[in-house]
């Protein structure tokens, strides 16, 4: 009898939409980019077709964190079971929504062991973290040394 080996990787979703183009590049060099309105400068996320601000429809890139910086939990939860094979390998993990550079950004919290979730709540200082997987790198965040909510 021969075993074979699984191996599960994680979802992907396949963004078709060429407004987030900029960010999954950004990504991929671990850089944060977000749409600028060209007229008024406004940043954006999610992007959308107008501006917020002035209704302009011409936006730029502009990149707005990288690796290391800081950012503050709004708000977050602590997922104890994984709704597929990939996450269920890696539970318990937060998700954390932060403010950083006046923006909320999703992402998961990378680099804490299982007991550090419990130290992790709403105004915790984490940084700017990068997850490289199945060829996609996605956004996380880190605990900040030394950070107590």
């Amino acid at each position: 009898m021969s075993s074979t080996t699984t191996t599960v990787t994680r979802s992907l979703p396949d963004p078709v939409d060429p407004m987030f183009a900029d960010f999954f590049e950004g990504l991929a060099r671990h850089r944060i980019v977000v749409r600028a309105c060209t007229a008024c400068g406004t940043r954006q996320w999610p992007p959308r077709p107008l501006c917020l601000s002035c209704h302009g429809t011409e936006f730029e890139p502009a990149e707005v964190a990288g690796e290391g910086d800081d950012a503050v939990v709004y708000t977050f939860t602590v997922v104890h079971r994984g709704f597929d094979p990939y996450f269920s390998r890696h539970v318990p993990y937060a998700v954390l929504v932060v403010d950083l550079a006046g923006l909320r950004l999703m992402g998961n919290l990378t680099g804490a062991d299982p007991a550090a979730l419990a130290e992790i709540g709403c105004g915790s200082a984490v940084r700017v973290a990068f997850e490289d997987d199945a060829g996609r790198t996605f956004l996380a965040f880190t605990p900040a040394a030394g950070a107590t909510r």
